[in-house]
């Protein structure tokens, strides 16, 4: 029990650090793409 409680968390932890990273390249690419071209315009 505490073995598999242990392990969730530990992926879980992978998890949120991962996340964010590709939460912000998403974020940044549909900056780039929606409002550069047309702040440049």
């Amino acid at each position: 029990m505490a073995l598999s409680t242990r392990l969730f968390h530990s992926s879980f932890d992978e998890f949120q650090r991962a996340f964010p990273l590709k939460r912000k390249e998403i974020s940044e690419n549909y900056f780039e793409a929606n409002f550069k071209g047309k702040v440049v315009q």
